[in-house]
């Protein structure tokens, strides 16, 4: 929309797609493209499915090559003082039970204003957070704290990633660990690894994390 939106479905073809990616690059990234691209290759393959096309347009487009760059990860201390800056040292529990607690009291202020969504976190209004306002929140913390910028909570998975392969878990481990979609090299290699392997590293993370708080921790009541 709008530029799509008033060709007839029969009249896509893999020009239009290509020509419409292209001028997409004006305002968005080579990945958030291919999330469009994605989007609509799925509902174009209902029409196949439905009898309206006989074969999908989307997948003779060309769509923007995103380019891999490093992404900026934070280390298991940095990760550490980020935790003390944003909590009091409360379990998870009694801020997850403080959060709902919270939450109530807002649903009962809003009463038929409130959008019950039975989600967890939400805005204001009871709905979805947007994506963006956490980013935002997240690097206001980080910010505060004197921290690097890693792009939002997403960096955390990096960290981790980053932090699990200085401590020497194989490739498999970590790829099993974030959920990546496997290549049939990394699938032959990660099939075999041994039971317990992924939760032996992130034990191992953690010890090393959280000691790392703790100290963090002392270091700033004796300051």
């Amino acid at each position: 929309m709008p530029e799509l939106a008033d060709v007839p479905v029969q009249e896509l073809d893999g020009n239009t797609f290509t020509r419409h990616y292209t001028a997409l690059l004006d305002d968005l990234a080579p990945k958030t493209i291919a999330n469009v691209h994605g989007l609509a290759h799925r509902i174009l393959e209902d029409a196949v499915q439905d009898g309206v096309l006989r074969t999908n347009p989307a997948d003779r487009a060309v769509k923007p090559c995103a380019t891999e760059a490093e992404h900026p990860t934070w280390t298991a201390a940095e990760v550490a003082h980020f935790l003390v800056h944003v909590h009091d040292r409360d379990l998870l529990l009694d801020l997850l039970h403080e959060h709902r607690i919270r939450q109530d009291g807002q649903r009962r202020r809003l009463g038929p204003v409130w959008q019950d969504s039975d989600l967890v976190f939400t805005n204001g209004m009871g709905r979805y957070l947007y994506p963006d306002d956490v980013s935002t929140k997240f690097s206001r913390l980080a910010h505060e704290c004197g921290l690097p910028h890693i792009g939002g909570p997403h960096g955390l998975r990096h960290s981790l990633a980053s932090a699990l392969d200085a401590n020497g878990s194989g490739l498999a481990t970590i790829s099993a660990l974030l959920g990546h979609a496997s290549t049939a090299v990394t699938s032959r290699v990660y099939t075999h690894m041994p039971k317990g392997a992924d939760r032996a590293a992130v034990d191992a993370h953690a010890a090393e994390l959280f000691a790392t708080e703790q100290a963090t921790e002392r270091s700033s009541g004796n300051a």
